[in-house]
């Protein structure tokens, strides 16, 4: 039910770079599905899809900034919390998301009836119905490698399979962003997203700040919705694969032991040096077009490390 009066319960933010499509969709599935009381805020970050201009057309109810610019995922949804009239909850919803009904209804409904829960979200479903990651762990240097690429192709590791618990809700350590509803209390007591981050790690960050004041993080195994993933990025696939690495470094320096980040970064190093090889001699050997893009993705990051400024960026800024 799309309100506008004191009595909202929930702040809606979609960032939008460029998946005007998916955005339509997306919106047209909320104002559909979703019963409790709500207002939306896009922000568009200087697409040149027409995003902005379809919001304006098709959905004149929504909240929309249209930046000038490209700061960042963590920045805009900062600037639409902060111009946003405040309400219990606020939900970080990606473009590329279709609400299934009464999913929205479901996270409102749990956090009314566990006020000790600073983060909820659902199981994120593949377009074919299929199970998507949900959440994760936090960084620990010793189980990153069972997880590592080489290290599966060295041991012949196969990927496990996503399942889903059977069980009402489960405590994680954080749950994955496309779609993460916050209690506002408890965003007043941490801050807001860290905009040090411009893409990636900032809903891990955030998550383990509520940890660590004694909020619980909350997934609901049960409730899902479509998330076609990565629309965004894959316009830009070198300079986010430059970012995650950057907020990866970024996370593990705010909040994991000097040992920690010297041996991730070790690793890292060794992990760039490896596939920047094998991707250039299959390139040479074969000539094949897309070892060519891959070597030169991971060279580019590669020589991103060993940059001095790679290293300086300041956390913990603007998240008030």
């Amino acid at each position: 039910m799309f309100v506008d009066n004191p009595s909202i319960l929930t702040t809606i933010v979609i960032v939008n770079w460029n998946t005007r499509e998916l955005l339509y969709n997306c919106l047209k599935t909320i104002l559909d599905t979703t019963s409790t009381t709500y207002q939306i805020w896009v922000v568009d970050n200087a697409s040149t899809d027409g995003s902005a201009e379809m919001v304006n057309s098709s959905f004149p109810q929504v909240n929309l900034i249209a930046n000038p610019k490209n700061d960042g995922f963590a920045a805009a949804n900062n600037l639409a919390i902060r111009q946003a009239q405040p309400t219990e909850y606020v939900l970080l919803l990606n473009p590329d998301t279709e609400v299934k009904p009464g999913s929205l209804d479901a996270l409102v409904a749990f956090l009314q009836q566990n006020p000790t829960v600073g983060a909820t979200g659902v199981q994120l479903l593949n377009p074919d119905g299929t199970n998507q990651r949900s959440y994760d762990y936090f960084y620990n240097f010793f189980a990153s490698f069972w997880r590592n690429l080489l290290v599966k192709k060295l041991f012949h590791l196969t990927p496990g399979t996503v399942e889903q618990p059977d069980r009402d809700a489960l405590e994680v350590d954080w749950i994955i962003g496309a779609c993460l509803m916050l209690r506002n209390e408890a965003l007043r007591e941490v801050g807001l997203l860290d905009e040090s981050f411009f893409m990636y790690g900032e809903e891990v960050d955030l998550q383990q700040r509520l940890r660590k004041r004694g909020w619980k993080i909350m997934l609901l195994p049960k409730v899902s919705i479509v998330h076609y993933g990565g629309q965004s990025s894959k316009q830009a696939s070198l300079k986010m694969m430059i970012q995650e690495y950057r907020s990866r470094y970024l996370l593990i320096r705010k909040h994991n032991s000097f040992f920690t980040l010297v041996m991730y970064l070790i690793k890292a190093l060794v992990g760039l040096i490896f596939w920047a090889g094998y991707w250039g001699a299959k390139w040479v050997v074969r000539r094949d077009e897309a070892a060519r893009q891959s070597f030169k993705a991971y060279l580019a990051v590669l020589t991103r490390h060993l940059k001095p400024e790679f290293y300086q960026t300041p956390v913990g800024v603007k998240t008030n």
